[in-house]
């Protein structure tokens, strides 16, 4: 069990540049300050007897050019077919390493001070871009990974021993323990198992144990780092972090994640950092036996809507954090730096101007140097490699190269980085790479000494501070600490903690390369902290109140007894502090190494402290006068959060220590997550202005986003609210927003709406017929205001609709930005809004944007972080009852009869798609192998089926409809094989391991992919058909004719397919019916993506032995042949003739009464009426226009008893094609007569 504890104190008083002039802002100084190179800088600060404290809560831009090149690139290596993918050092430095991918796949070892020739080569192979390198600081070995094996190697090359992961598993990262005694690999399964793993394997090869993680929950695994300490493994997921305890494998923290950058871990596992696509950098702290947030930054920028968190660094002694971003930006990419104190969410430096993708960030040891690597600007590369001061930001070194750096690393001393990457920019195609090894040396001195607190009390976290500079570094557990790269010459360094004094070291000399040692400090105690700390809970919406006593007067009884002997008890106040300042040098006899009665002098200002976490770390927030006991922190609070404070009191000589602790909150009680939705019978005239009269009874709830999730910007409540009702006679919902923090309407302008109709938690699969999805009510400068809806299911959304509703305003007439707008409710139509028996629950998330900023001012549910999961949306009941189709039919059996007959049984529904009672169901529809075969009356639920032949496939599957016409989804379908399966011959052109999956394009051009296929026995019957894909999105595959190389005509097909569980695994569609088609030669089995979704599923590829059978289709480009793999399509043949067996008439029951049914309404192309006759009888079916003319005769003559089904194709009895409207139907029998509207619609 770790017992790793995290204390960080940041203690007030940090010096500031030595430029400066003073003007005072909100009762703080604030100094304009002028760095070494002329750039200005602001800090907020406090002037005492003239000596500048700044407040570190303003962030800045560091120099953008370097201010030292002592530092030189060691030496270069360039391939110019591979990619230098992974770099390495040794801790020590003495090593280095690199992972080639692309082509000629290798692993290289290098002296660091060498010429950049390799020690030696270890060519591998490996089927994709992530040959992973680690090393070991104790143990002298390296271990690398490709995608399935994973060599230990000793220094000298020689390999210790190769773990395969087989045909199961692919590796995704590694890392080796810096003791050696350990390697942890996160391995992706490829077989379509549960499960990904994270597997640890001892210094054996033995395995020391396993965690299996659900594949579902956690899309791919990305990477996993090994604390310095060997104690700890933190991995990450596309979707979640785990931190796992390194011995026994034991689950010690997760949480939710998004994204795919690697996290940073201290030195002694006590500090986690990660970085998500949400733009958040998040930092953990070991509490508790578990991990505990201590905050979050969101990164952003004025022209970004999106910002990826790429990077993140911490130093090994948990004292500082980076981080690293790609920005997107219109028309391009950028990216910046934010460099933190541990305790503080706010940077103590930035660097926005990284060009694109930020790839790596690494520390030294303590923090005091920070390397960089990024992509570099698109079309101007600049700066790729860039070597900062910890501390300030100053920028040492920087470096042009051609391309954009993939990874760095950096020496535990910071002696010396090494950079690698690809030669021409990640965004372009191209190939070759560079490794670049760099000797640091950004010059200036090092300090090294010891600080001392009396009494045996804890060293650790004394700041120490080269005054006049913005150098500081704290101490360690023991007291001790080093900071370099001090410039030359002579400075005052100060140490100070809270609760001591503050002492210097005067004129110190520093020369370059100097090191002094034995600085040392002797601290004493401080007294006389303030008393009876309060901060409100739950009483304001903005802010936390904070309210304290004087210290002064709370003295022990021991210290007032000596008073008391020293001064007597009736002098004047300002006597007695007199008195009580000689007191130091006075001979009373009590221990002098704790400078006696500085607790009780006046206080010069009183320190604000705050944490998210209980007993902190605390960041300095503010300073408040000595003549204010009341505090009011409005500094980026969110509700719903304590927020732990302390306070100090700052004396001339020292700070005294932290108050007691008090927690505060604000008050959040118009967060909900469930709303009642009124009725309402008054429609909204829809025109931007709410109304209060038109909106009277409508319910009215805060929107306003006071997190700040998206763009980082916190509204104040109130900002943002939102009026809803819903109409039970027009079927429809009634929305009104008001964003008071956008006054001018602006093109883009919009309200989002994500609805989970059903309030399941879950958005369906993509082909249920029932949708489910978002609306955006949206402004357009040009052109009418307009509601667009898309449709998302469970592997991503559909194409975006145009909605023809014209019930939509959207106004700035009230000094703000208003919308109103009626979103329609139904099941007829997949952009209404569905709302189910019993519970009336859909699930909602929205947003309101305003375009002219970028900012998100509304947020519903507010506390919803993870948008993306309909199981995080808030619930709001809409009480209305809505007309519906029937539920499918359920309990469809298949049962042979014979040799050549089935019996088709299932269960009529009862209940239609709202889960209403099922009051006019009219007939049930059988369809064989995707076509319309029968349609029966209710309550005939068993079909025999004479008309199949031996050796076929049949599929059926149902539909209901009712009176109205409505229809059904499809029941689940059932199928199985005449007689008996024939006996298939497999046709393959792979290994059946995929290497990678892939696409014709992320864009639809009627793609295609196809594999030539060559019969084993001629002729033959083609009966199968199976393609290996990464996941469950439906596509489509069919058989094609061969002609001069290339697929010609479809001969079978195509047919709807998807795998029917989790993937990566084989889909498969069997040729059903009398469909299989008779080869003797060449044929082609090609898949079709769907338009909706070009980019999924992928294929998967198989790369070790080109076939020269597999292409690709795009109808800009034609068919083209793959060059790199053979695509994982198989056919599947047999010989088996289908034998014509004789067989009764197909058994249905004599209708009970005459029925009549239409569907679908409205039509287009084709409409179908069904009826059914109890007798024979003379049918007539009529079509009138709305005038009442007569314009189609479609059937007049005598039926016999029985089921019929008549199509008719919108053709008037002159032959003409009939414009859109509505026209009526009459069905008309002897005893029997019924008409029904039919809508039309070209």
């Amino acid at each position: 069990m770790r017992k790793a504890r995290f204390n960080l104190l940041i203690p007030v008083l940090l010096m500031a540049a030595s430029a400066f002039a003073v003007e005072f802002t909100n009762g703080r100084q604030s100094i304009q300050m002028v760095d070494a190179n002329g750039n200005q800088l602001q800090k907020t600060v406090l002037i005492v007897d003239g000596m500048e404290y700044p407040i570190p809560v303003i962030s800045r831009n560091p120099p953008s050019t370097a201010t030292h090149r002592e530092t030189e690139i060691l030496w270069t290596r360039f391939d110019e077919a591979g990619i230098a993918s992974n770099v390495g050092l040794s801790g020590d430095g003495e090593l280095a390493f690199t992972g080639w991918t692309l082509n000629n796949r290798r692993f290289e070892a290098f002296l660091t001070f060498g010429d950049g020739n390799p020690l030696w080569v270890d060519s591998v192979q490996t089927h994709t871009d992530g040959a992973h390198l680690r090393s070991s600081t104790t143990a002298g070995l390296i271990m690398g990974a490709t995608y399935n094996y994973v060599n230990r190697y000793y220094t000298d090359g020689q390999i210790a021993w190769t773990y395969d992961s087989g045909t199961d598993y692919s590796i995704a990262d590694m890392s080796v323990a810096p003791n050696g005694e350990f390697t942890a690999l996160a391995l992706n399964e490829t077989a379509n198992l549960e499960d990904h793993r994270l597997l640890v394997l001892d210094a054996d090869q033995n395995e020391r144990w396993h965690v299996d993680l659900n594949a579902e929950d956690n899309y791919l695994m990305q990477h996993v780092v090994i604390s310095a300490d060997n104690q700890i493994i933190a991995l990450t997921t596309y979707t979640r972090v785990y931190v796992f305890d390194a011995a026994s494998g034991q689950i010690q923290f997760e949480t939710d994640f998004y994204g795919q950058t690697a996290p940073a871990i201290s030195a002694d596992g006590a500090v986690l950092v990660t970085g998500d696509f949400n733009g958040y950098a998040n930092v953990y702290l070991w509490r508790d036996e578990t991990y505990q947030r201590l905050w979050r930054y969101r990164f952003r920028r004025d022209t970004a809507r999106t910002n990826w968190v790429t990077a993140v660094a911490v130093s090994a002694d948990g004292q500082r954090i980076a981080a690293g971003t790609l920005d997107f930006i219109p028309g391009g990419y950028q990216g910046q730096i934010a460099v933190f104190d541990t305790p503080n969410p706010y940077p103590i430096w930035t660097d926005i101007h990284q060009g694109d993708y930020v790839e790596g960030l690494c520390f030294n040891t303590e923090g005091s140097l920070l390397v960089a690597g990024n992509w570099g600007e698109y079309g101007a590369p600049q700066d790729q490699i860039r070597v900062y001061n910890g501390d300030t930001g100053e920028l040492f070194f920087s470096e042009s190269v051609p391309g954009s750096i993939f990874s760095l690393d950096l020496a535990d001393d910071g002696q010396y980085a090494i950079f690698g990457g690809k030669h021409v920019h990640a965004r372009e195609w191209g190939n070759g790479g560079d490794v670049y090894l760099l000797r640091l040396d950004p010059g200036g001195g090092t300090i090294q000494g010891t600080a001392y607190v009396p009494n045996g009390e804890d060293p650790h976290g004394i700041t120490i501070q080269v005054l006049g500079t913005s150098r500081y570094t704290q101490t360690r557990a023991d007291g001790s600490f080093t900071m370099r790269y001090i410039p030359a010459g002579t400075w005052d360094i100060q140490a100070s903690k809270p609760g001591y004094t503050f002492e210097f070291q005067r004129d110190i000399d520093v020369a370059e390369n100097d090191i002094i040692e034995n600085l040392d400090f002797e601290l004493s105690v401080v007294e006389n902290p303030p008393q009876n700390l309060l901060a409100t809970d739950d009483a304001f919406l903005d802010h936390i109140l904070l309210s304290w006593e004087d210290g002064e007067g709370q003295l022990s009884p021991q210290r007032q007894q000596q008073i008391q002997t020293v001064l007597g008890v009736h002098q004047p106040p300002e006597k007695k502090i007199q008195a009580m300042r000689g007191l130091q040098r006075a001979q009373i006899g009590w221990d002098q190494t704790r400078e006696p009665f500085r607790d009780i002098q006046t206080p010069l200002y009183y320190a604000i402290y705050r944490s998210s976490l209980p007993d902190g770390p605390y960041f300095l927030l503010d300073l408040a006068a000595t003549t204010e006991t009341t505090y009011a922190d409005s500094l980026d609070l969110f509700p719903q959060t304590p927020y732990y404070y302390r306070v100090t009191a700052v004396y001339e000589t020292g700070e005294s220590p932290y108050s007691n602790e008090d927690s505060g909150t604000l008050n959040d009680d118009y967060i909900e997550f469930e709303i009642e939705v009124p009725l309402t019978y008054t429609v909204p005239t829809f025109d931007g202005i709410i109304d209060t009269t038109e909106w009277a009874d409508a319910y009215e709830f805060d929107i306003t986003d006071v997190f700040g999730f998206f763009e980082g910007r916190l509204d104040p409540p109130g900002t943002v609210t939102a009026k809803i009702k819903v109409d039970d006679v027009q079927n429809q919902l009634y929305l009104a927003v008001a964003n008071r923090a956008d006054q001018h309407l602006t093109d883009g302008d919009q309200v989002g709406l994500y609805f989970d109709d059903n309030g399941d938690g879950h958005y369906p699969a993509p082909d249920w017929d029932l949708k489910e999805g978002n609306f955006w009510v949206r402004h357009y400068a040009s052109g009418a205001d307009s509601v667009h809806f898309r449709a998302w299911h469970d592997q991503g959304y559909n194409e975006t609709i145009t909605l023809p509703i014209t019930d939509v305003g959207i106004s700035d007439q009230a000094g703000y930005v208003a919308y109103e707008v009626a979103l329609p409710l139904g099941f007829m139509q997949p952009e209404q809004l569905q709302v189910f028996l019993p519970e009336q629950m859909p699930r909602l998330w929205l947003f309101v944007s305003n375009a002219e900023t970028g900012d998100f001012n509304g947020y519903w549910p507010q506390p919803v972080e993870n948008w993306r999961d309909p199981q995080n949306f808030g619930q709001i009941h809409v009480p209305v009852t809505l007309d519906a189709p029937p539920q499918a039919p359920g309990n469809l059996t298949l049962t042979p009869v014979g040799t050549a007959q089935f019996r088709l049984t299932w269960t009529d529904p009862t209940l239609d798609r709202a889960n209403a009672p099922l009051m006019n169901l009219e007939g049930i529809h059988i369809f064989r192998n995707y076509d319309l075969w029968q349609t029966v009356p209710p309550g005939t639920e068993s079909v025999i089926d004479a008309e199949v032949l031996p050796y076929r496939w049949y599929t059926y599957q149902l539909k209901a409809f009712n009176s109205s016409g409505y229809l059904s989804p499809y029941s689940p379908a059932v199928s199985d094989w005449v007689y008996q399966a024939p006996e298939f011959t497999e046709i393959s052109y792979d290994d059946g391991s995929a290497e990678g999956f892939y696409v014709a394009s992320f864009n639809f051009d009627d793609n295609k992919f196809a594999v030539r296929c060559t019969p084993a026995v001629e002729p033959s019957y083609i009966g199968k058909i199976a393609v290996f894909v990464s996941d469950t999105t439906p596509f489509e595959v069919a058989i094609y004719s061969h002609r001069s190389g290339l697929p010609d005509e479809i001969i079978a097909g195509p047919y709807p397919i998807r795998l029917t569980e989790d993937g990566p695994g084989w889909a498969e569609a069997i040729i059903p019916g009398d469909d299989p088609p008779s080869v003797s030669s060449d044929f082609w089995v090609v898949m079709h993506w769907s338009e909706t979704s070009p980019g999924a599923p992928g294929v998967g590829g198989d790369r070790d032995q080109l076939r020269n059978r597999s292409y690709y289709y795009l109808n800009s480009v034609g068919w083209r042949a793959s060059t790199q793999q053979n695509y994982l399509m198989r056919a599947y043949t047999y010989t088996q003739d289908p034998v014509p067996v004789e067989h009764p008439a197909t058994t249905v029951s004599t209708p009970e009464k005459p029925a009549f049914s239409l569907y679908p309404n409205p039509f287009n192309a084709n409409i179908g009426f069904s009826f059914a006759l109890p007798d024979g009888s003379p049918v007539t079916i009529s079509i009138y226009d709305i005038k009442g003319a007569l314009v189609k005769i479609l059937v007049d003559k005598f039926y016999p008893s029985g089921y019929y089904r008549i199509n008719w194709s919108g053709m008037a009895e002159t032959g003409e094609t009939l414009p859109s409207g509505i026209y009526t139907v009459m069905f008309s029998t002897p005893h029997y007569q019924q008409h029904t509207k039919i809508i039309l619609l070209k």
